[in-house]
């Protein structure tokens, strides 16, 4: 049935049980709702073009720009850049599809902005688009490196929970937000190595499984004032001596 004007509003006329209802629907008089919605077709736009000029594929691109207009219904985003959001929501998406890109692949992307800018970015909406069930399938996703890396080795199986344990802490703790899986399940290999003193020929298969020397030096160069965020509390009393053992290994 049709809706009728009131002296303050409209109102919708509906049937239930037999029983005519009125819902009345009053009408926003700042006239803010209707500027708010223009802005997010704006900026849906804007990430299409953004996106596009990457060639990033189309079901990406959606899925960026539904992930966009949840966040902006619920989060007022006055005052920051909307690329850097737009990217990191993109982050987002990627880590979602189980794509592994990390904040610097994303830079190299988009000149126009940088690692830091993006990674600053997803800091300041992760609460508002992360949930608990995303963060068990990235520690899932790294997990599944290590599993491959041990497959032929069944003899490293505490080698390999411990790293478990040091993924999951990096993850909860965030002190490695936006690299890449490959880089936090090398980077925890390695510290799990170390710490039961086990200096094998295996290390040598981490940098063409995981990622360069380069890149795994330079993610624990990011957690080495953290470690203790990140070593499970069995070996805590070791963080110097891990610190130490790391720094030869990575000269």
């Amino acid at each position: 049935m049709p809706g009728q004007e009131t002296g303050s509003g409209s109102y919708l006329v509906k049937m239930k049980n037999g029983h005519i209802n009125k819902e009345i629907i009053y009408p926003d008089p700042t006239g803010e709702e209707e500027e708010e919605d223009k802005k997010i077709v704006k900026n849906c736009e804007r990430i299409d073009k953004l996106l596009s000029s990457a060639e990033v594929a189309t079901t990406i691109i959606d899925r960026t720009k539904t992930e966009y207009r949840k966040l902006a219904k619920h989060k007022k985003l006055n005052g920051r850049n909307i690329n850097h959001v737009i990217l990191a929501l993109y982050y987002y998406v990627l880590r979602k599809e189980k794509i592994a890109k990390s904040f610097r692949d994303i830079a190299d992307m988009f000149r126009s902005v940088n690692e830091k800018q993006i990674r600053k970015a997803f800091n300041g909406i992760k609460r508002d688009v992360v949930d608990y069930d995303d963060e068990e399938e990235l520690i899932s996703m790294e997990q599944n490196y290590i599993n491959l890396y041990f497959e032929k080795d069944k003899s490293k199986y505490d080698t390999k929970e411990l790293s478990f344990k040091i993924i999951k802490n990096i993850n909860n703790n965030a002190v490695l937000e936006g690299k890449s899986p490959t880089t936090v399940a090398g980077l925890s290999l390695v510290l799990s190595y170390k710490l039961r003193n086990d200096n094998s020929d295996d290390f040598k298969n981490f940098f063409t499984t995981f990622a360069t020397k380069g890149t795994l030096k330079r993610a624990f160069e990011q957690i080495k004032n953290n470690l203790e965020k990140v070593v499970p509390n069995d070996y805590m009393k070791k963080i110097d001596e891990l610190k130490l053992s790391m720094d030869n290994f990575f000269k």
